[in-house]
């Protein structure tokens, strides 16, 4: 089938559009076009990219035009966000496309207050981009009961691939603290270190479209969390970082308000965000109904993302295998 994906060069797209193409699918990607694809690029020859950039097509209303004009069977959506985004969109691929897959996010959830939080799950984001992807959520959902519209919505936990920082053990993108793990430095963590983190690796991702995809009669209509078999605490990420490179994990705890006064105000934002989730999903709906596997648990994913970090000389750290 012809598949267009939509931000096709980001951490799902990386893995999704190679897989597509070892299925015999005819592969489009739409892309901003400022980056390169990162690996398999033996298999990206053959895709066709076409270079958009979707904001800017969505304000002169042409956004919607250009991807019915690819005539695909399947639209992959990775970048929308806004529910206005998704009405426009549908209301143009709707008795036109096969399948219509769209990526949301596991923060619609809001606080996980009986882990692991499933689909079912009542939702209730705590910010402005969690509320977002909800609404969109909820109107793609509402399209497929009432107006049969073939969509699928994957909402992945905390993205993890290689080339890209992964989230800390301080729930923070600050590359030092890898480094003051790595050479035994002391590291603070928030009250004990015992809120969690529930990552995926977005090769994992990537497959559970693919096997949305090849499962549609019963992806059409329904929403999958996927992430790693289970999440993994905050103490217990920094010690075994520590481990990786012989070292013992030097944690020092201090209340949540105090250690958030230390940060940057985005850096406390989101780590303040984590603190109050605390994240940790249930992916039996997708393991159930699309026979989804993940290949990496949450060590595994922040592994690869760490190993490339230091390979790459984006910290300063001994080589880890």
């Amino acid at each position: 089938m012809k598949v267009l994906v939509i931000g096709g060069t980001g951490r799902i797209g990386t893995y999704l559009i190679p897989q597509l193409v070892r299925a015999g699918h005819e592969v489009v990607c739409m892309h901003r076009g400022r980056h390169a694809p990162r690996r398999d690029r033996a298999l990206w020859k053959q895709v066709r990219l076409i270079a958009i950039d979707r904001r800017a097509a969505e304000r002169a209303n042409t956004f919607a035009l250009a991807v019915a004009g690819v005539e695909a069977e399947i639209v992959v959506d990775l970048l929308c966000d806004r529910v206005r985004s998704a009405e426009r969109l549908a209301t143009t691929l709707r008795g036109e496309v096969h399948q219509y897959l769209v990526c949301g996010h596991t923060a619609v959830y809001g606080s996980c207050h009986q882990p692991p939080v499933a689909e079912n799950s009542p939702r209730s984001p705590l910010c402005d981009e969690a509320e977002h992807k909800l609404q969109m959520e909820e109107y793609l959902m509402d399209e497929a009961r009432m107006r049969g519209l073939p969509v699928t919505v994957i909402h992945p936990g905390h993205l993890v691939a290689e080339g890209w920082v992964p989230l800390t053990p301080q729930g923070t993108f600050q590359t030092s603290v890898f480094e003051r793990l790595a050479q035994g430095g002391e590291v603070f963590l928030p009250d004990q270190g015992l809120s969690t983190l529930h990552p995926v690796h977005a090769s994992d991702v990537a497959e559970a479209f693919l096997l949305a995809i090849q499962h549609w009669k019963v992806a059409s209509g329904e929403v999958f969390n996927i992430a790693a078999p289970s999440a993994i605490t905050w103490r217990y990420y920094a010690e075994t970082i520590a481990g990786w490179f012989d070292k013992q994990a030097q944690l020092r705890y201090c209340p949540q308000e105090e250690w958030l006064e230390q940060l940057p105000s985005e850096e406390a934002a989101l780590s303040r965000s984590l603190l109050e989730r605390s994240p940790c999903y249930s992916i039996a709906k997708a393991e159930r109904l699309l026979g989804f596997r993940p290949r990496y648990d949450a060590l595994g994913a922040f592994y690869e993302s760490i190993r490339w970090l230091i390979g790459n000389d984006r910290i300063k750290a001994p080589s880890i295998q």
